[in-house]
């Protein structure tokens, strides 16, 4: 997103170049440095002296080119508060970690001790080689027996054959046992505590942040104090918390009035101006008025309207703290 005085620093330039004139011109007329109007027309914020300051600044200079200047501001409040949004959201966006798809721990994993249905298909067991080893052994003791004498050798061969069949139907039964227990429990007992796949793991939802919102501005507190003199004159001094210092000066229609402006130690306007004139001063740390004909000049100080001031306070001195 471009800077957000960008777009307003665009409205700026284009309503001076249409009246034709120039930074020089517009600083001697709103005293704010040629540096500052530039760095507004071209939004390089950063070449101001704080948002307090730009926001003042823009006000002043927005109004001499005869433009809303409360407006613009409000415009440029907007588009902070946007700017400031759009960056909580990125951030909370690379915060969060992907989950989904994460497979359960465990998941896929074959239970210990579990068999499919065709676990040991097709292999011998132990019991079977010694049955056929048993069988091929008394087949050849019978052949002996019917190739030798008969009789005696018949009874001793038929000994021998009833004892390794006794001996290889043992053996199968104990193999065929130990299978079962392995494969189920007996009856009666429970079965064997398997180890079963861990829970999957469930992320608790993230509670989106609330969205960034513009800090507020401080207060401005206009204060007027007690009058004073100093060199034959009458002086009312007004302080202005926090600055910049914005005053408006506005000439009521059919009259004419003279004054004199300085702004921070500097004269910056002095003439007669005809009824209907309305102008806008700016200063960083001190403004001095001084007036000519009272009934005929309105005074606001940084939005707070003081109106007509009575004889014998012609002389103003606003500071800011």
């Amino acid at each position: 997103m471009a800077g957000e005085l960008e777009i307003i620093g665009k409205k700026l330039r284009e309503a001076r170049e249409a009246q034709g004139l120039t930074l020089a011109m517009a600083e001697d007329a709103t005293k704010i440095r040629k540096k500052y109007l530039l760095a507004l027309e071209e939004g390089r914020e950063s070449d101001l002296p704080g948002e307090v300051y730009t926001k003042g600044f823009l006000r002043s200079y927005a109004n001499f080119l005869g433009l809303d200047g409360d407006a613009l501001v409000r415009e440029y409040k907007a588009l902070k508060a946007q700017a400031r949004e759009g960056e909580a959201g990125a951030a909370r966006e690379e915060g969060l970690s992907p989950q989904a798809g994460r497979a359960p721990a465990g998941a896929g994993r074959p239970s210990p001790g579990a068999e499919g249905p065709l676990a040991g298909a097709g292999q011998p067991t132990p019991a079977a080689d010694l049955a056929g080893t048993s069988r091929r052994r008394a087949g050849g003791q019978a052949g002996l027996a019917a190739g030798g004498a008969a009789g005696g050798w018949a009874r001793w061969a038929l000994a021998v054959l009833v004892a390794v069949l006794g001996l290889a139907v043992g053996w199968y039964v104990l193999f065929s046992n130990r299978g079962d227990e392995t494969a189920a429990p007996p009856a009666g007992e429970p079965p064997a505590s398997q180890e079963s796949p861990a829970p999957p793991v469930e992320t608790p939802a993230q509670e989106e942040a609330p969205a960034t919102q513009e800090p507020p501005e401080p207060p401005v507190q206009v204060v007027r104090g007690e009058p004073y003199r100093e060199k034959g004159s009458w002086w009312v001094p007004i302080t202005v918390s926090p600055g910049p210092i914005e005053v408006t000066l506005a000439v009521k229609e059919g009259y004419r009035a003279w004054y004199r402006v300085e702004a921070d130690g500097r004269p910056v306007a002095e003439a007669t101006w005809p009824g209907g004139t309305v102008k806008t001063y700016v200063a960083t740390e001190e403004m001095r008025l001084h007036l000519g004909d009272l009934a005929a000049i309105t005074v606001t100080v940084n939005g707070v309207e003081f109106g007509h001031f009575k004889e014998p306070y012609r002389r103003i001195v606003i500071e800011a703290r």
